[in-house]
């Protein structure tokens, strides 16, 4: 099972950069500026897309355009215009449940209750590798779900996150390089024993 496609999901437009439940759209665009490329509107694809080399390995970046909750339309018709399985795909995204800057692999599963997810597993079933960032935990004053996940990192939170971005890159290395049982593996191993 190798990588083909990349995708981080999150909602288009100003009014979402820098939130929280953007962070795929956030680490896909560090990714993307580290290794380059240049973007690229696919329309009829209801994304954005770039093709670029990682590990020697010819990979696609993308970002739906649709809405987090329709995300799984878009990708299913980029996969099925690259002719790209499920299970080539990894979609980067927010995770509630995991520490801020947290990462955890999975190769199935539920939603966890993200929108974007269910949407992804209306289209494709469970057969994707997800690569879930934590943006936790919420604090108690935030009573309203939404609320935390549309709001914009504070200051300490974006340092948090730029100490722990070199981990991103090498994880997505090393996902690429190695698979993603060995890469799961390590990766999640190394969480629990922070």
């Amino acid at each position: 099972m190798s990588v083909r496609v990349i995708a981080g999901l999150g909602n288009p437009g100003p009014a979402y950069v820098s939130t929280r439940h953007n962070i795929g759209f956030q680490k896909i665009d560090s990714l993307a500026e580290y290794v380059g490329g240049i973007w690229r509107i696919a329309r009829r694809l209801e994304s954005i897309a770039l093709k670029t080399s990682i590990a020697d390995r010819t990979i696609l970046l993308a970002k739906p355009q649709t809405f987090m909750n329709h995300s799984g339309r878009a990708l299913a018709a980029l996969c099925r215009y690259y002719n790209i399985a499920s299970s080539e795909l990894v979609v980067v995204y927010d995770d509630i449940a995991l520490p801020l800057g947290d990462i955890k692999l999975k190769t199935s599963g539920g939603s966890g209750g993200h929108k974007g997810v269910e949407s992804l597993i209306a289209y494709f079933g469970c057969d994707f590798i997800r690569f879930k960032i934590g943006i936790g935990p919420k604090p108690a004053f935030f009573t309203d779900l939404k609320d935390f996940v549309l709001g914009r990192f504070s200051d300490d939170e974006i340092k948090v996150l730029a100490a722990r971005h070199q981990n991103f890159i090498k994880c997505i290395y090393l996902l690429i390089d190695k698979g993603p049982l060995i890469a799961m593996n390590f990766i999640n191993q190394r969480t629990r024993n922070r």
